[in-house]
């Protein structure tokens, strides 16, 4: 459509600090200073439907992130890419824009959830907070340069 012609063009442009240049719906994100991340390049694959912009997009991780709101399968637990109409509490709303879906995820990554029940098994609570800084850091350096 001619509204996300003009998002991945705008997107292209002038993409928020963090986020790197990519090309169509794969796109490099997030580099961090003061974190587990610091240092790594992280690939989303975006696929975006017909049904966009009332629908929200499909987001999924390519590198392999150790994060808590983050599957194994790369599945981001993030409740603006969730629709209503999918029965659960989405809060995806047509006006939200790739450049503000990237920073929500880069966010995301600085400053997980740990509330959110859908991501209870994705993450080990018994993960201290130095193991966690350990166990990422780790993930950060061995899939993500």
């Amino acid at each position: 459509t001619h509204r996300l012609q003009n998002e991945v063009k705008r997107a292209q442009e002038a993409l928020p600090e963090g986020v790197l240049r990519g090309k169509h719906v794969r796109v490099g994100c997030c580099h961090f200073s003061d974190s587990p991340y610091e240092g790594g390049t992280f690939q989303l694959l975006i696929t975006i439907s017909d049904g966009y912009p009332l629908c929200p997009p499909k987001v999924k991780f390519i590198t392999r992130v150790y994060h808590p709101n983050i599957s194994s399968s790369g599945y981001i637990c993030l409740s603006i890419l969730k629709s209503s109409a999918s029965g659960s509490e989405g809060k995806w709303v047509p006006g939200t824009t790739l450049s503000m879906l990237l920073v929500a995820i880069r966010n995301l990554l600085t400053d997980p959830n740990l509330d959110d029940p859908r991501c209870v098994c994705l993450f080990e609570k018994a993960d201290t907070p130095g193991v966690f800084c350990f166990k990422a850091k780790k993930w950060t350096e061995k899939y993500a340069k």
